[in-house]
């Protein structure tokens, strides 16, 4: 087989490997349950504990099937990254976790309330990413 034929199907069957690769990893970041439903604060109108959210910038709505998600998920990852920097880096000290990403967010689910160092503050953000946490996975989780 000449060398040009050979670099074309090599190419071609990159374009079609970086083709499903992009593709996989966009599925991966939508919504799966995206909102639908306003959420009215003090009247108990979706599944989930809402209540520390109330006062912040984070808009909440509830899926099609009443759980709390956020609005717009990626704005709320970054509100996160930014303003509990504090408490993401205890949680990742304390359980020497990878910086926070969308493949471990679980694990600071997991241990953001479990933490037993740090500040007062640092722990107090620590438990707030558990809370967020939860609502997030809800944006992307399949039931």
């Amino acid at each position: 087989m000449p060398k040009l034929i050979k670099s074309t199907i090599l190419s071609f069957i990159l374009i079609i490997i970086t083709i499903f690769i992009t593709v996989q990893i966009n599925n991966l970041y939508m919504p799966k349950y995206p909102y639908i439903k306003e959420y009215i604060p003090n009247t108990g109108n979706i599944k989930g504990n809402v209540i520390s959210f109330d006062a912040l910038e984070l808009e909440i709505g509830a899926n099609k099937l009443g759980y709390a998600v956020f609005k717009n998920p990626k704005k709320a990852w970054q509100y996160l990254k930014t303003n509990y920097q504090e408490g993401l880096k205890l949680i990742e000290k304390e359980y020497s976790l990878l910086p926070l990403n969308h493949f471990n967010y679980e694990a600071y689910k997991t241990y953001g309330w479990q933490v037993t160092k740090g500040s007062t503050k640092a722990q107090e953000e620590a438990n707030f990413v558990s809370s967020f946490m939860d609502i997030y996975e809800n944006s992307y989780r399949g039931y």
